[in-house]
């Protein structure tokens, strides 16, 4: 159990950190992480004191991951986050540079990547064409945040490149942190 409490205050403490920073979609994937930890140590903890602190621990930082969830939301529909830019089939000419050159400088710490369609070799190449890119222009990029979908054909196979890419940019000192969310239609970048 001591395992489990050092490891969720050492996650938390870090959710912080990045809150404090402006690295909220790290924060708020770490908030959740550790969330989900002190809710195990809830659920073992006998002492009813001790587990009422763990609750209203849970609480805050349930708030906090609350009040992020809807400043990411609020610069989404404002528009901050993200460009909407319609490729038309078959065109040429566009390439991640052309395409977000723009905003990818010093400025960008974390990305956030919606791409439910990331099963086929090609769409990895694009994928990791697009993260070079981003390590290219981004000096001070340490987070990434990739929502896809699950492969029901082959998802070991999606799952082992994913965990590759991840070990790939963990060298870089940048975070790929994956959700699948099997809802997901349309591709994103913010």
């Amino acid at each position: 159990m001591a395992v489990d409490k050092m490891s969720a205050k050492d996650i938390l403490m870090r959710a912080v950190e990045c809150d404090q920073v402006g690295r909220i979609l790290e924060a708020q994937d770490l908030y959740e992480e550790g969330q989900r930890l002190v809710m195990q140590l809830v659920a073992h903890q006998r002492d009813e004191s001790k587990k009422k602190i763990l609750c209203e621990r849970i609480k805050e930082y349930n708030d906090r991951m609350r009040q992020i969830k809807e400043r990411v939301q609020k610069h989404v529909i404002g528009g901050e986050l993200v460009s909407s830019i319609p490729i038309d089939e078959d065109s040429v000419g566009n390439s991640y540079r052309n395409l977000f050159g723009k905003y990818l400088d010093a400025e960008v710490k974390e990305v956030l990547l919606e791409e439910p369609y990331l099963y086929e070799k090609y769409q990895f190449q694009n994928f990791v064409s697009f993260l070079e890119l981003l390590a290219k222009n981004c000096p001070y990029l340490k987070y990434v945040r990739l929502v896809t979908k699950t492969h029901s054909k082959a998802p070991e196979n999606q799952i082992n490149v994913i965990r590759q890419i991840t070990q790939d940019l963990a060298k870089r000192n940048v975070t790929l942190c994956t959700k699948f969310v099997e809802t997901l239609h349309d591709r994103k970048i913010g």
